[in-house]
């Protein structure tokens, strides 16, 4: 007398949790990193976004300026500076009409914890709400732009 199945074995219903488990552990893995990749794209986006906004503020900078100096003869005007430059290479020197203190931008180390590396920052007047240069006022040293990667260039 031939018996019918009317199920699955322990051994058939093991191997198919066997197979669903790879299966899930490598759509899993797909998951994870999509979402590296995608905080990546979204890091290097906003690098790029902060960098164009820091190309602007320098040609604003350079607008107002009578004379710029870059590269060696940045480093060597340096002693201008108003702000110190805590052993950061001056990367731009911008000198203002009517005797006012220069305007420097340095690429160096960061000037505490809370930068991601590298920085580029500006030493020099406020800018006023409506985009232009605040010469009134006292010079800051700000930082513009943070998390500089070895081999990328600085805006410019």
């Amino acid at each position: 007398m031939a018996r019918s199945q009317h199920g699955f074995t322990l051994v058939e219903l093991l191997i198919a949790l066997a197979v669903g488990l790879v299966v899930m552990a490598g759509a899993a893995q797909l998951l994870v990193g999509s979402v590296a990749l995608s905080r990546r794209w979204g890091d290097e986006l906003r690098q790029r976004e902060f960098a164009q906004r820091a190309r602007r503020l320098m040609q604003l900078d350079r607008q107002a300026a009578d004379e710029a100096l870059e590269g060696p003869a940045a480093a060597a005007a340096a002693g201008e500076a108003v702000c110190g430059l805590a052993g950061r290479r001056p990367l731009l020197h911008l000198r203002l009409p009517d005797g006012r203190a220069p305007i420097t931008w340095t690429l160096g180390s960061a000037p505490s914890a809370i930068w991601r590396g590298p920085v580029l920052m500006r030493c020099g007047p406020a800018h006023g709400l409506d985009g232009r240069l605040s010469l009134d006022g006292a010079w800051q040293n700000r930082v513009v732009l943070d998390g500089l990667r070895a081999g990328v260039s600085p805006p410019g």
